[in-house]
């Protein structure tokens, strides 16, 4: 059996979508937990309705805790052999239980990957090695390593809680901690998830001042499990990729500040101080700015490492036009 966790928190506009298309599986010997993270809409009105027409729907309501919480909280009350998350924002094709299932099984792997899509983009990993390292890699390199709702767990592999002090990147610190205790990895060359990119509460769609110590503290956490990486050519691979995802990340959520128009000129200037000032390890920068291949990338990394904030400004300014621009053209 499997355990299908759903943390939610104020999804009732998606959320209709999202357990019908898990209800509809073809894969049938699966119980639903809906965890409600303390919603203020119908949510969990939504989800009483569907546990009254299905009975393998199983519907816990807690205080808001977050996802970290909601997703932990599920995992206390499953009782399948394998585990699966889906976001409440999201939805997964008809099949997507059944080849996850397949896969694991037939290939007796450890856990089972599918593609996902991204608005009209399909990112898919067609296996080309059973090396744990080289698969590692490849899941890096196409965007499948870092979110929950693509895998198939085994329960009885998960040793580490998702963090439940941080409210981002939670999903790769909880995926890191599985590959470093795991051996096989079964791939699904299908895209089976629909990724919801529109939705406003998604943490990577508005500047968040908490944002910035989480990112500096997974930065040390991805430098610590590359660690473990035996192959050195992967290993130096692997940092970079996730040198360049933190550093912009980072830089990404300074750009949103001034995005939001919420502080004059003056009072960003003094927030980028503060911020690029207030960080610990003097590679984090320096380190992007090697890492990076795009030019217009490369060159706003430098004018953070070197602290020059008018220029950092100027360039966010000027990226929000070109942006504002492509949207009317469209």
């Amino acid at each position: 059996m499997v355990s299908v966790i759903v943390p939610i928190y104020n999804a009732e506009k998606y959320l209709n979508e999202c357990i019908s298309s898990i209800l509809s599986q073809s894969y049938k010997d699966f119980e639903l937990i809906l965890i409600d993270d303390g919603s203020k809409d119908k949510s969990l009105n939504i989800c009483n309705e569907f546990a009254k027409k299905d009975l393998r729907i199983i519907v816990v309501h807690q205080e808001n805790s977050g996802v970290s919480a909601a997703r932990n909280n599920g995992l206390k009350n499953a009782k399948g052999e394998f585990v699966a998350f889906v976001d409440s924002d999201d939805y997964v094709e008809k099949n997507w239980l059944e080849l996850l299932v397949k896969a694991i099984t037939t290939e007796e792997a450890d856990i089972a990957v599918c593609g996902m899509k991204i608005d009209k983009q399909e990112r898919i990993l067609s296996k080309s090695s059973e090396a744990k390292e080289n698969i590692l890699l490849d899941l890096q390199k196409c965007g499948l390593m870092f979110s929950t709702f693509n895998k198939l767990y085994r329960r009885n592999l998960i040793h580490s809680d998702f963090n439940e002090g941080l409210k981002f990147g939670e999903d790769l610190l909880f995926n890191l901690e599985y590959f470093k205790n795991i051996k096989t990895i079964a791939i699904v060359s299908q895209a089976l998830c629909f990724y919801r990119k529109d939705n406003p509460m998604s943490a990577t769609a508005n500047f968040r001042e908490d944002k910035f110590k989480d990112i500096l503290y997974l930065y040390k956490k991805t430098h610590n499990f590359c660690e473990t990486i035996n192959d050195s050519n992967i290993r130096k691979k692997m940092l970079r990729k996730f040198n360049t995802l933190h550093v912009w990340d980072y830089l990404g959520n300074l750009q949103r500040l001034v995005e939001s128009k919420k502080n004059s000129y003056r009072e960003n200037y003094k927030y980028f101080e503060l911020i690029l000032s207030d960080i610990d390890d003097k590679k984090f920068l320096k380190e992007g700015f090697y890492a990076f291949t795009s030019f217009n990338k490369k060159i706003i990394a430098y004018f953070a490492y070197k602290g020059l904030i008018n220029m950092l400004l100027i360039s966010f300014k000027m990226k929000f036009i070109v942006k504002k621009i492509r949207m009317k053209i469209k």
